[in-house]
């Protein structure tokens, strides 16, 4: 399984979780009708043992202070990365600002995330990294 990172700047992490059972979330996992993928909080401990400090910088730049809330978003390749992909775009739009830092030094809005998404069926959060190299 690979993971992303979205951050939150203003939705507090129940108001994420509460959308989030919407789209199939219970206890850490959103289930869809064949695919699921994990979403656990992400905490400020956390964010910084893992951000350097010139990715916390960026971070705060673009949110103009620190995020409320962020979660990991984890899942398999294929399909289960591509429901993901789809339900975060949806939560992400529901909660702007917020961006999915795709660990390879890129951060990336809903609507950059939807653009990815109908430029492939194969797009998923896996292969943003593409995108950012061409």
């Amino acid at each position: 399984m690979d993971s992303v990172v979205v951050f939150f700047r203003s939705a507090t992490f129940e108001e994420v979780e509460q959308t989030a059972r919407g789209y199939g979330f219970d206890q850490g996992t959103v289930t869809g009708s064949r695919e699921q993928f994990e979403f656990r909080r992400y905490g400020q401990q956390e964010i910084e043992s893992e951000l350097d400090g010139e990715e916390l910088a960026r971070l705060r730049s673009v949110f103009g202070g620190d995020p409320a809330s962020a979660f990991v978003v984890s899942s398999r390749h294929g399909d289960a990365a591509r429901f993901a992909s789809e339900t975060l775009a949806a939560l992400m739009a529901l909660h702007e600002p917020s961006v999915i830092d795709d660990d390879f030094d890129s951060l990336w809005t809903a609507a950059e995330l939807l653009e990815h998404l109908g430029s492939s069926e194969d797009a998923d959060l896996f292969s943003l990294r593409l995108r950012a190299q061409d």
